[in-house]
């Protein structure tokens, strides 16, 4: 009974990766091969003083804002696990 999948799934692949399959005229296509973002996994934790004031536990708007505004590019703020009021 599953023997009809097999064929299927065989005339499916050559269908995978084509730029105009013929539903649209091939001038009118978009190439989404490079869609999207460059994600870098890099990461570094800010150590300004600010941001230091904020990942030691000392959590306000006023200290998250000054963290912010001194955190490096391409770096975070560690702010703790808990519940705060902004």
């Amino acid at each position: 009974m599953r023997y009809w999948l097999i064929p299927l799934l065989l005339c499916s692949l050559p269908c995978l990766g084509q730029l105009s399959s013929g539903i649209i005229s091939a001038p009118r296509a978009t190439n989404w091969s490079n869609a999207g973002a460059t994600i870098s996994l890099t990461r570094t934790q800010c150590v300004t003083s600010s941001c230091n004031t904020v990942s030691g536990g000392t959590v306000t708007a006023t200290s998250v804002n000054a963290a912010l505004a001194s955190a490096p590019a391409n770096t975070y703020v560690l702010i703790p696990a808990g519940s705060f009021t902004m």
